[in-house]
């Protein structure tokens, strides 16, 4: 894939790529009582260097056990989007980052189990019905949100 995707040098190159939108590529996230969690960064200023780490806490519902069956990235802009990872936080009370941080080893620290990825191309992870990762009561209560911009 040709990048910056929707670039004007790029566009004829990525003709070959289906971005329908409305197509899942996970069934099992389409199944009636599925939980859906939209995690997102607010809007941000993209510094000048080639490469910027942004890292965001997001708390879970802890009300019961749930599990992961799926994550499918919300990109809005594929011009600086790069690639992310989702990190299940193993500590009783990690770093909370409300809002894009740059990434620090401090941070990065507390929260190191990948359960979701996302790249270019790739358009995400599904697990299916009879596996994926507990969170909630008794499993994960917090994720971080590592996502990579480039200029």
């Amino acid at each position: 894939i040709c990048d910056p995707y929707k670039s004007s040098k790029c566009v004829e190159k990525n003709s070959f790529v289906d971005c329908d939108v409305e197509k899942s590529f996970c069934p099992t996230i389409d199944k009636p009582g599925v939980l859906h969690l939209n995690m997102t960064f607010p809007e941000i200023q993209i510094p000048s260097e080639e490469d910027t780490y942004y890292c965001m806490t997001f708390d879970l519902p802890s009300d019961q056990d749930y599990h992961i069956l799926a994550n499918e990235p919300i990109v809005d802009n594929m011009e600086v989007f790069h690639h992310a990872f989702v990190f299940a936080c193993e500590e009783e009370n990690p770093i909370e980052l409300s809002q894009p941080t740059p990434c620090s080893a401090e941070i990065k620290a507390s929260c190191r189990s990948i359960v979701g990825l996302w790249a270019v191309i790739y358009p995400g992870v599904c697990f299916g019905e009879d596996a994926g990762f507990r969170f909630g009561k008794s499993g994960f209560k917090r994720v971080r949100l590592e996502a990579s911009m480039r200029r």
